[in-house]
């Protein structure tokens, strides 16, 4: 689905309300967004079937050309003709601040929609009243004001639209007018009654007025269409974590471990990741963190050898020299730094401190420096930083290099851990807004990415509008954002309340109930074992995704399955009946509303699972066929599971491949953390042998066609399960 944006108002789409709304709950429905930007080329995608539609909406657009938009409402109207879905939301932009489009040219592409523009803007509301005619779609998270916001008179045309939400004034159905609508060609909801935002001084406030699951749902068609899953494999939630290593030299003030002279990162090894062995964790270095010449300690290696030994441990790159802000560097000189090597703590490469000004104006060997930068130097002409940051990032003993942030910090991780494991995830720093050539460098090495987002969903943070989606488009490339946010947003930047992390484990449950929309994730820093009550934080947390049904994977195998979601494409074959292609390595598609579904296993090829979850109907796929298909059938008695006359999964712990149908049973290969556990529909009631590896076989009985066992693990795989019916 295409995304219209506009670059005048937003430099990145990670700024769009697009991107920060509607992204997410599309995202959910297995919609993803290509973005393009409506000062530029609009694509010819009239005749594309991957295109389902367009989506609008802005709040503010800021180019000033009538040019462009005449040229995006011939565009639109085009799309409507090849019957793509649009979808207007917020402000318009055939309506400039400094241009007119004629109305009558307008009209005729909201004829097709059902719409008529009046022109008319209703800026006196208290004496209008809404009139709901699809109720179950509004109040979501919160109602519209008594005194409502200024609309556009829009009047219904037609029976092409249905208008869920109008209002009128003074009760005069002459006045009535459109602000929420969905219609067959296209969809529109008025400026300012989608979503409740406002940004107060120390809070911002989001919340949805309608729900956006059903209204997208609706818009676009989707009802009974499957959805490829992020959140689910092999019927268990997924649970991954991923800890940056800033702060892995630091200073520890744990009471225990004040005469010990520990680092954080011993800390982090000796209290999370040697006693949950049960779970996984991608741990990742900063390179000059371990490197001797920038900031690394002798104690630093040592912990770094030990942590990537565990089995349950990934290794994982936080970038070298830390940047914070990204857009620095996108066209980056030395000069452009000068200005901030003073505030560096651990020195740069014109010295530290004091010194490093007087050598920049006073005398310096470095032959960039010349007079004019000396004499030129004006504080008001800096290239400007996110600012939240003092300076553009952490070590600067060099020069940015780029090669250096990616191979070189890799390349020394690798090197310092000296192990056969090697880095298997890059994990973004900073602002987590990485510009194409850093995106493409790390795609190019064969690395899984991830961070960024930031997701909350609490208390300080009440909404789904909180919830970013998958991840930022960058080009033809995708950054893939962590599932929540880390401590720093919890501490004001690791600045106070160090205790807060523990918060996280609202958005884990407010992402799982009522709908599961995200997998769990607990994602902080190494600094996070430096406090007592940062720690404890991470363990209250452990301890509460450690109650939950999960499915432990790493960081790069989430990534890797996110990146599948952009990739998948799904061919219907029949009446309830679909061929998935291209889906790399997500594992599980989705279809919503089916408590009354279930797969037909005998029309289905490559599906190995199924589950009902939240009404939900999850199916699992086998990772060894490219293509599987996947068909369903009408239940005739709706339970707790289907009862099928042959082997299939409800849920593991452990990921699985390899499947294969044998005498009385089958044999599949597993991999995962903690004890091994899983539930299996069998063909018939009675005991069941299993082995592993091809050790003595254990018998377990069925109940209600279901096989359920746990088997305590150390081994971490990959094991070769063996289940036959015993004879």
């Amino acid at each position: 689905m295409i995304a219209i944006y506009d670059s005048h108002d937003s430099k990145d789409i990670e700024e769009t309300v697009i991107h920060q709304a509607a992204e997410m709950p599309l995202n959910h429905l297995g919609i993803k967004l290509n973005y393009v930007d409506i000062c530029g080329e609009l694509p010819d995608a009239m005749d594309d079937p991957d295109v389902l539609g367009v989506i609008v909406w802005s709040y503010d657009w800021k180019f000033e050309d009538k040019e462009i938009a005449e040229k995006f409402l011939r565009w639109a109207s085009k799309m409507v003709d090849a019957g793509k879905k649009y979808i207007a939301m917020g402000l318009i932009p055939f309506e400039g601040k400094t241009f007119e489009i004629d109305i009558n040219e307008r009209n005729d592409f909201w004829k097709k929609l059902g719409l008529k523009d009046t022109t008319e803007w209703i800026s006196t509301t208290y004496d209008s009243n809404l009139i709901y005619n699809c109720p179950e779609l509004f109040h979501f998270e919160r109602h519209y004001p008594e005194v409502l916001p200024t609309y556009l008179r829009m009047v219904k045309l037609g029976n092409t639209i249905d208008p869920c939400l109008m209002v009128r004034q003074k009760d005069n159905t002459e006045t009535d007018s459109v602000l929420v609508g969905i219609g067959e060609r296209g969809s529109y909801v008025a400026a300012n009654y989608p979503i409740y935002w406002r940004f107060r001084v120390g809070k911002a406030a989001r919340a949805w007025y309608f729900n956006p699951f059903d209204f997208f749902e609706k818009a676009l068609g989707l009802e009974g269409r499957p959805r490829p899953d992020t959140t689910t494999l092999f019927g268990r939630r997924i649970f991954y974590s991923h800890i940056d290593g800033d702060g892995w030299n630091n200073y520890v003030y744990i009471r225990k471990y004040r005469n010990t002279h520990a680092i954080a990162a011993r800390v982090l090894l000796n209290e999370v990741l040697e006693p949950y062995s049960d779970l996984a964790f991608t741990v990742g270095p900063v390179g000059a963190e371990i490197d001797f010449q920038w900031a690394g300690t002798k104690k630093s290696i040592p912990c770094l050898k030990e942590i990537v030994e565990l089995e349950n441990v990934e290794l994982g790159c936080h970038t070298f020299s830390h940047p914070f802000d990204w857009a620095f560097f996108k066209n980056y000189v030395p000069q452009d730094e000068y200005p901030y090597l003073h505030l560096y703590p651990n020195g740069t490469w014109m010295g530290a401190g004091a010194v490093a000004w007087m050598k920049l104006f006073v005398g310096s060997d470095d032959p960039n420096v010349t007079e004019s930068h000396r004499t030129q130097y004006n504080p008001n002409q800096l290239k400007q930083l996110n600012e939240i940051y003092d300076m553009p990032r952490a070590y600067a003993r060099k020069p940015f290099e780029l090669d250096r942030e990616v191979e070189g910090a890799v390349s020394l991780i690798n090197k310092k851990a000296d192990s056969e494991k090697k880095v298997k995830a890059y994990l973004w720093s900073g602002d987590c807004r990485p510009f194409y050539a850093a995106v493409k460098k790390v795609a190019d090495a064969g690395i899984p990415n991830i961070n960024g987002g930031d997701t909350r969903f609490d208390t300080k943070f009440d909404s789904y509008a909180w919830v970013m989606p998958l991840g930022r488009q960058v080009k033809d490339l995708w950054q893939i954002y962590s599932s929540n946010s880390n401590e720093n947003t919890y501490t004001d930047y690791w600045e106070d309340d160090f205790y807060a992390f523990n918060l996280l484990v609202e958005t884990l449950k407010n992402t799982e109930f009522p709908i599961r929309i995200k997998p769990m994730n607990l994602y902080y820093h190494v600094y996070s074992a430096e406090r007592t009550p940062g720690l404890r934080a991470v363990l209250k947390n452990i301890a509460y995704i450690r109650s939950q049904e999960i499915i432990p994977i790493f960081a790069s195998e989430y990534s890797m399955l996110a990146q599948g979601f952009y990739t998948l494409k799904m061919s219907e074959m029949g009446k309830d009946s679909w061929m998935v292609e291209d889906r790399g390595d997500l594992q599980t598609i989705r279809f919503d509303y089916a408590v009354a579904k279930g797969v037909d296993f005998a029309k289905s090829e490559g599906v190995i699972g199924q589950v009902h979850y939240q009404g939900s109907l999850y199916a699992a796929l086998d990772p060894g066929v490219k293509e599987p298909v996947i068909a369903l059938k009408d239940l005739e008695v709706i339970e707790d599971e289907p009862r099928e006359p042959h082997y299939y999964l409800i849920q593991s712990r452990w990921q699985m491949k390899n499947i294969e149908q044998v005498d009385r049973g089958i044999e599949f290969d597993v991999m995962g953390h903690g004890p091994l556990e899983m539930c299996w529909n069998v063909p018939e009631e009675g005991e069941y042998l299993l082995s592993l590896d091809g050790g003595q076989p254990v018998t377990f009985k069925s109940e209600n066609q279901q096989l359920e066992f746990s088997l305590p693990q150390e081994d971490t795989g990959p094991l070769r399960i063996k289940i036959v019916k015993k004879s």
